[in-house]
């Protein structure tokens, strides 16, 4: 098998992707299931804020990588 057949990834794809099954093994370690806040457990808070917080990271990341592309300053 050469290294043609697979597809590259980029670096902050990559730990983006790392980073996200990090965040989600943590919150699915049994001591988050006894943790309560507000009477919910942090499962259910980790899960909400993964659902929103995911999705927007990964659109900021896009962004900066077509800004980085057109040349255009990515601060």
């Amino acid at each position: 098998m050469s290294s043609n057949d697979w597809f590259t990834m980029k670096k902050t794809d990559l730990y983006f992707l790392l980073g996200m099954f990090g965040i989600v093994v943590l919150l699915f370690l049994p001591f988050t299931y006894e943790i309560m806040i507000y009477n919910i457990s942090l499962l259910a808070w980790g899960a909400y804020a993964l659902h929103i917080l995911i999705p927007a990271f990964a659109i900021w990341l896009i962004m900066r990588e077509r800004k980085a592309e057109q040349g255009e300053d990515i601060t």
